[in-house]
């Protein structure tokens, strides 16, 4: 609460980040990426995050399938993002899409390797509402308050990265169990319907 002498009290109410399960698409599409990243190309986590998953990462990824495709997909990318991804012509890079609920659909995995920043990362919610599992690090997925084995897969080593990308390209159970759990905390925690009840209820009490 702020205080002082010329004011009432006034409370400070925090929202969380949300998603409107509501307008969430159900379609399928067919699975044209086996991993993307996804976000603001120009922010520089993003940009530490893509450079770090190409250089450190997916030379373990493809060791062992070099077929895997990765998609790089957000607004106004940066010239260091748009040089590292010509290294492999299994990258994609699209720039400024103008659907990119329709991309995320259209992978099998959604990573999040952030190195720095600060706060909730909101793609890791988007890419859970629309049943993507996700691999991320520890930085991000401590403030969602996200349990790893259980959401999704937390790894902060390069190899153990690319590991855990690889297990859910590959066992479809894990992926399934980890869309489930996932679901379900965003349904309790994440859903804008019920944030925004809270809010009125912590409002007008």
């Amino acid at each position: 609460k702020i205080n002082d002498k010329s004011t009432k009290s006034i409370p400070l109410l925090n929202a969380s980040v949300g998603v409107d399960l509501n307008n969430l698409n159900s379609m399928r599409v067919e699975k044209y990426y086996d991993i993307i990243f996804f976000g603001s190309l120009w922010y520089e986590p993003n940009i530490n995050a893509v450079i770090w998953l190409i250089n450190k990462v997916m030379k373990y990824v493809w060791r062992e399938n070099k077929k895997i495709k990765l998609l790089i997909a957000g607004s106004n990318p940066s010239k260091a993002i748009k040089n590292i991804c010509l290294i492999n012509k299994n990258i994609s890079l699209i720039r400024n899409p103008k659907n990119m609920e329709e991309l995320i659909r259209a992978s099998k995995v959604s990573v999040a390797p952030m190195l720095s920043g600060s706060g909730q990362q909101n793609k890791i919610i988007e890419a859970m509402s629309l049943d993507i599992p996700v691999v991320t690090t520890s930085i991000a997925a401590k403030p969602l308050e996200l349990v790893n084995k259980k959401h999704l897969l937390v790894a902060d080593m390069p190899e153990d990265f690319a590991n855990s990308i690889l297990d859910l390209i590959i066992n479809r159970n894990l992926s399934q169990e980890l869309v489930k759990n996932s679901k379900s905390l965003i349904n309790e925690k994440y859903n804008w319907n019920k944030l925004v009840e809270n809010l009125v209820k912590k409002v007008y009490k």
